[in-house]
């Protein structure tokens, strides 16, 4: 993949910008610069500094931001990539993006036609950058996984989808097989975090999770088993039974995905990168979350 550090001009405006600064100078010091990079994706953002000055005020976000280090993030994000190609035993393709978001994201994969542009917000403060490694492969997997042909010849799909293709017609039980790989990757390259770091939760989060384990099994299987139902219902909180946070359904995923693999495939993230997640619809029904925390 190709690393793109968009970091050395975040730091340079951020040691600027000793107060927010004001939307003529963010549009013509970062955001027009910026295009270069990763196109306008900067253009209309300004409200993001607003929001990060209200919630965390400026001075205190500054101060984090400037603790930042281009060089040191770049190799970090570099030990990721090594990780999950030597791992899963294969060389992604694309482009990695470091970049200064002002706490607005923290990672995103974005596949394209069998590729992917992976975009990673370093300035995020979760747990002080240590959820930023977990994050970091989290990402880089999807693009392992996504970029297989056989993951979506099994459905009768092409890696060759558009991004629109890609998210109008991914599987439920891809996206659950997808995020809940990402997961387990992450935790194995990155052992020994607590447990809710590796399915964006926190303590308070994930043990609601726990005591609601049965409202997700319940939801997860639904939703695989009626074809009318897309993944992204999965994100409805109005559809489960009880107090739950967001992404509860990445933890069922990573569940299952770790006793799937410890059951038929010895352990192997490598085994199951390309095989289609259609194989293990199965599995997916019979798995209770309930049963696993």
């Amino acid at each position: 993949m190709i690393l793109r550090n968009a970091l050395p001009l975040f730091l340079e405006c951020m040691r600027r910008w000793e107060k927010r600064p004001k939307p003529a100078q963010f549009e013509a010091e970062y955001a027009i610069p910026m295009r270069e990079v990763v196109g306008d994706f900067f253009d209309d953002f300004y409200s993001a500094l607003t929001d990060v000055d209200r919630e965390f005020g400026w001075a205190r976000y500054r101060e984090h931001a400037l603790g930042l280090d281009a060089e040191r993030e770049q190799r970090r994000l570099e030990l990721q990539l090594q990780g999950v190609e030597g791992l899963l035993e294969t060389k992604l393709s694309g482009e990695l993006f470091l970049l200064g978001t002002f706490a607005t994201m923290d990672g995103y994969a974005r596949f394209d036609r069998g590729t992917h542009r992976v975009f990673v917000g370093v300035d995020e403060s979760y747990a002080n950058g240590r959820y930023v490694d977990i994050l970091m492969a989290h990402e880089l997997t999807h693009a392992a996984r996504e970029s297989q042909p056989t993951v979506w010849e099994g459905f009768g799909l092409s890696v060759n989808m558009t991004q629109d293709e890609f998210t109008d017609s991914q599987p439920v039980i891809e996206h659950l097989a997808g995020e809940g790989f990402s997961c387990f990757v992450s935790e194995t390259l990155n052992p020994g975090q607590p447990a809710h770091f590796y399915a964006y939760q926190d303590e308070k989060s994930f043990e609601l999770i726990r005591q609601n384990a049965a409202a997700i099994d319940e939801v997860v299987h639904k939703t695989i088993r009626n074809p009318d139902l897309p993944y992204y219902s999965l994100y409805d909180l109005r559809r489960y039974r009880g107090p739950l946070p967001s992404y509860s359904h990445y933890v069922w995923a990573w569940q299952w995905i770790k006793s799937l693999c410890a059951k038929q495939y010895a352990g192997s993230p490598r085994a199951m990168l390309s095989v289609s997640s259609q194989e293990w619809v199965d599995s997916a029904l019979e798995f209770r979350l309930s049963h696993a925390l």
